[in-house]
């Protein structure tokens, strides 16, 4: 919230809120609880930071931490 970031936090919130309108977002139509009423279909295998992150840097996925065997503890 520095105030000499001011311009330029306005000047994109501007362009930002106009591409959501000009896409017919419904955040950006004030429909944004339609999103309550979806279904989510997918799983969370994947989804994570660390994914996102990797696929950002065009870096492979990494690998899910491997499972321990042995007798479950009660």
């Amino acid at each position: 919230n520095d105030p000499k970031n001011a311009a330029i936090k306005k000047e994109l919130r501007e362009k930002m809120e106009g591409m959501l309108k000009e896409e017919k977002d419904p955040r950006a139509l004030g429909n944004e609880a339609i999103f309550d009423t979806y279904k989510y279909l997918g799983g969370r295998k994947g989804k994570g930071y660390a994914e996102w992150e990797a696929a950002q840097k065009g870096q492979p996925l990494p690998e899910e931490p491997k499972k321990k065997k042995g007798k479950k503890q009660e």
